[in-house]
């Protein structure tokens, strides 16, 4: 099972390379997600992607594993 910052990376990875030509809603906030991430490609693309960013250097705190449901 991949750990938190690996998951982190990958959706980072998804989320730059989507390019939608209409608009489409991301969500990935369900409760076992470390970081709720929710908004509208591709105009909210920089938007996510800093906040991956700052998650990924420790900048912005992750929901705590025992909040999660796992």
């Amino acid at each position: 099972m991949p750990d938190d910052l690996a998951i982190l990376k990958e959706q980072q990875r998804l989320i730059s390379g989507l390019n939608p030509p209409q608009s489409v809603i991301f969500r990935s906030n369900h409760a076992s997600n470390a970081l709720a991430l929710a908004g509208n490609l591709p105009k909210d693309k920089e938007k996510l992607l800093l906040q991956l960013r700052e998650a990924i250097a420790g900048h912005r705190p992750l929901r705590p594993v025992f909040m999660r449901g796992l």
